[in-house]
């Protein structure tokens, strides 16, 4: 049997050649074609096959089939070839089972003109070996058969001839041939064969998914319909092109994931939007809440201090008993549960109470900013410029009470720290209504109606606007109101109350409260009732340690005061004055000094009576503000250390300045008081010539 002629496998030059019916080989099963190694784009070349597939095991219908690969070289370019031998017999196999796998998409080349057949045989009828269709290979694109029922159209090979290098084409057996049903093979998923040429479908021809008869000039391969697919684009002239590996479908890495900054600038879009909202629709989504009569001092102390309030307040007219009464309340929050001991000391004479305190204070303050409730008070009979100045003094305290919380710890403090707090309040109030459209002179306060007021809401009255005067204006980086605490902001200083040992009951009193310390300020305006000026001044700095107790003594409230702590000359100062105030005290008091067992002074004094005239000195509490202002005044003075300010405080003490500061008239202003102090200790301070 001759073979048929074929040029050398030369891969890198594959020239098209036209192929030529070679002689059919003796019968033999044909194997299945194996996958074609061949770049895209090559001619066709003729499937040489190699080796031989098992068949399917008897026993098991559903054994895998193997495949070996096959070498491809191209067909020979000579036109001449042996004839065929007599066609073998071709044993037709069994239907495959259908493999359900869902197709990749394929790529098909762009179609090729169908290449001429050969001329058959006159005798003999010859088989045309039809070269294989490239395989379009990708690693995404490779799919599987969806019917391998095509398998039913492909002979078997003998394996004889398959040695031989003869090739045996698949083809419908002829009639007259006895064929051998080969058992189904095992589902395989082969790659897709895509045909070079298109399949011309001829209506005439019938369905082309049918075998079509073998033809007189020769038996000839089934058509098999493929699926229609886009044509990929023309392969290059003289593309060689990759070289073709079938490799097995893998899943595509996954893409990385660009949520992360999409969702960020959707973000910033976003944050942006809402700023931008805030800015220009403020008017719109948050309303002021500032009433007409408000606003307009708001947006002056707003602009003047550069900060907006934290919620909206009101400016609240009342007349004028109304408000004097609330005026009052301000300064002596704690009247009634002070009355019996303030009159056991000679702090409320006669027939005083707050609503005879708010006649004689009538008229001393225009505005004020309540402490109790946030809001501020008018009195409606203040009008023009003088009352709009107050007003905006009043919002600014507002202002600052949102912004450090000067007020919470107010009640708690010392009557200088209170002072203290206050002056600094309106040091700054005053800076802002010098800023604002509603700038004027304001006309001065006048203490005189003070000294008919219980000495300790009249040194509350006065003493803040009188320290105001002192001091520069603030130009620290951090405001003294900030984070004061229980402590004021100074200048003048206090030392911290500690109370002094529990007093010892006399006889069959009862203690009815608690123990609490007063500061040195209270004992002051207690000791000079009956006292003079510089011994209840003296007295009072003698004042360590002290508290004050009351007692129940068969229904009349007592106080027990207890003094300790100090030395042995402010322990002898404090005895001595003590022992001096309980003689010069009414005897409706009571009044008795002790010395207990550990040396601590105990003063006791019980109340005389509502409405008892306790014949005390008027004028306390301004007394005592000429000293506290002859301090202020000293601490001016001096620029050094404390050690410097201690030493010269001292010479000034000594001196007649705070006495000379006293004698004032009753209606000098705390700005004339102010003045009056700077010139007296500076001429003390700095001696002429």
């Amino acid at each position: 049997m001759d073979d048929v002629t074929t040029a050398p496998s030369v891969l890198d030059e594959r020239a098209p050649a036209e192929p030529t019916a070679p002689s059919p080989p003796a019968a033999s099963p044909l194997t299945a074609p194996a996958p074609i190694d061949a770049p895209l784009g090559a001619p066709p070349v003729a499937p040489t096959p190699t080796a031989t597939r098992a068949m399917p095991d008897a026993t098991n219908e559903f054994a895998p089939i193997s495949f070996a690969p096959l070498t491809l070289d191209p067909l020979p370019p000579d036109e001449s070839a042996p004839s065929a031998p007599a066609p073998a017999p071709v044993v037709a196999p069994a239907p495959a089972p259908a493999v359900a796998s869902a197709p990749a998409p394929v790529v098909e080349p762009t179609p090729a003109p169908a290449p001429t057949p050969a001329p058959a045989a006159p005798v003999e009828p010859t088989v045309r070996a039809v070269p294989a269709a490239p395989i379009v290979a990708a690693l995404d694109d490779v799919a599987v058969l969806d019917d391998v029922a095509a398998l039913d159209d492909v002979a078997v090979v003998d394996e004889a001839a398959d040695a031989a290098g003869d090739v045996a084409p698949s083809a419908t057996a002829p009639s007259g041939v006895t064929t051998t049903e080969v058992p189904a093979a095992s589902s395989v998923e082969l790659p897709v064969i895509v045909e070079a040429t298109p399949v011309v479908v001829d209506p005439a021809l019938g369905d082309p998914s049918v075998a079509p008869a073998p033809l007189a000039s020769g038996p000839s391969l089934p058509q098999v319909q493929q699926p229609t697919r886009p044509q990929a684009p023309a392969v290059p002239e003289g593309y060689a092109g990759p070289a073709v590996t079938t490799v097995p479908s893998q899943q595509k890495q996954r893409r990385k994931s660009r949520r992360g900054p999409k969702l960020f600038l959707t973000l910033i879009v976003l944050a942006g939007m809402v700023a931008a909202g805030v800015v220009f629709g403020r008017p719109y989504l948050f309303p002021s809440g500032w009433d007409a009569t408000t606003e307009p001092y708001a947006v002056a102390v707003e602009t003047a201090r550069g900060v907006e309030y934290a919620e909206a307040i009101t400016v609240v007219a009342e007349p004028t008993p109304d408000y004097t009464l609330r005026l009052v309340g301000e300064f002596v929050p704690d009247w009634t549960a002070d009355e019996e001991m303030w009159r056991s000391l000679g702090l409320l004479n006669g027939a005083a109470s707050p609503n005879s305190v708010a006649g004689v204070m009538a008229g001393w303050q225009d505005a004020l900013y309540s402490t109790q409730d946030g809001q501020v008070y008018q009195d409606a009979a203040a009008t023009g410029p003088q009352g709009d100045a107050a007003i905006v003094a009043a919002m600014t305290a507002a202002s600052l009470d949102q912004e450090f919380g000067w007020s919470t710890e107010q009640q708690s403090r010392t009557l200088d720290d209170q002072a203290s707090t206050l002056a600094e309040v309106g040091r700054q109030a005053r800076a802002v209504v010098a800023a604002s459209p509603f700038a004027v002179d304001v006309d001065p306060v006048e203490p005189g109606p003070l000294a008919f007021v219980p000495p300790v809401a009249g040194y509350r009255a006065l003493a803040p606007i009188s320290y105001a005067e002192f001091g520069a204006p603030t130009q620290a980086a951090q405001n003294p109101l900030s984070s004061i605490g229980i402590a004021g902001p100074g200048p003048l200083t206090s030392e911290p109350l500690v109370a002094a040992p529990n007093p010892v009951m006399v006889g069959t009193d009862a203690q009815v409260s608690s123990p609490r310390p007063l500061d040195r300020s209270f004992w002051y305006l207690v000791f000079a009732g009956y006292l003079d000026s510089r011994t209840a001044y003296q007295a009072s700095e003698a004042v360590v340690e002290s508290s004050i107790a009351m007692a129940d003594r068969a229904g009349t409230s007592c106080v027990y005061a207890t003094f300790a702590g100090g030395g042995l000359d402010e322990t002898a100062t404090l005895r001595s004055s003590l022992e001096a105030w309980s003689v010069a005290a009414p005897a409706e008091f009571g009044a008795g000094v002790t010395v207990l067992a550990d040396g601590t002074l105990q003063l006791v004094s019980c109340d005389p009576g509502a409405g008892f005239e306790n014949a005390s000195r008027l004028g306390v509490a301004r007394e005592l503000v000429a000293w506290r202002s002859a301090e202020l005044a000293t601490i001016d003075a001096v620029s050094g250390t404390e050690l410097d300010l201690a030493s010269t405080w001292a010479f000034v003490e000594a001196s007649n300045v705070a006495l000379d500061l006293v004698a004032l008239p009753a209606d000098t202003s705390p700005a004339d008081m102010a003045a009056a102090a700077r010139a007296a200790v500076a001429a003390v301070v700095t001696p002429a010539g």
